[in-house]
């Protein structure tokens, strides 16, 4: 999308390296240079693209390793530079931008909501809590024998940090439920 703003064009998704040499040349610049290190790797990206859009990567390859994630990131932004000074503008802020929506802008709060009526101290309770950094923390607290997965459901649907497992507990330390979560948020 950087490109084709950048380029002042639509798609180039389809025969990419074909549609971007061309609105290179519709522009009267010289195109990439496909032989160079980074355009080769650009193409790899844009291959690897291709199968996680197309659905042809396996479950266990739908959330790429951590360093792969980092060399494409690494990879499209200094492609997005090249584009740019090659067609002789600034890069966009953006393009730098490494602000993780993990860590909230102003700060992060956990508050636990207990149900009316309920007593915090009562040893047959039921508690929803869940694990973000490692630490785990107390989201409802509900009365005895509730059924502890709707709220588990609504909680696993509608946490905006990323979250690894939401449990459920009888008391202070009775485990009952244990979800392992890959990505919570919406």
């Amino acid at each position: 999308m950087a490109c084709e703003e950048a380029l002042g064009v639509g798609s180039l998704g389809r025969r990419f390296k074909d549609n971007l040499n061309e609105a290179f040349k519709a522009r009267g610049l010289r195109p990439p240079d496909w032989g160079k290190p980074l355009w080769q790797q650009v193409h790899r990206v844009h291959e690897r693209r291709k199968d996680y859009v197309h659905g042809r990567v396996t479950q266990e390859r739908l959330f790429a390793p951590v360093n792969e994630a980092e060399e494409a990131i690494s990879t499209i932004r200094h492609a997005i530079k090249d584009v740019f000074e090659r067609i002789q503008q600034m890069t966009p802020l953006w393009v730098d931008d490494d602000c993780n929506p993990e860590l909230p802008q102003g700060g992060m709060a956990h508050g636990t909501a207990i149900a009316a009526g309920v007593d915090p101290s009562d040893q047959t309770r039921v508690r929803i809590a869940y694990e973000f950094r490692g630490r785990e923390y107390e989201s409802k607290v509900l009365p005895p024998r509730t059924d502890p997965e709707p709220s588990m459901h609504a909680l696993q649907q509608n946490i905006l940090p990323p979250i690894t497992a939401i449990r459920a507990y009888r008391g202070d330390h009775e485990l009952t439920h244990e979800w392992n979560v890959r990505m919570g948020g919406t």
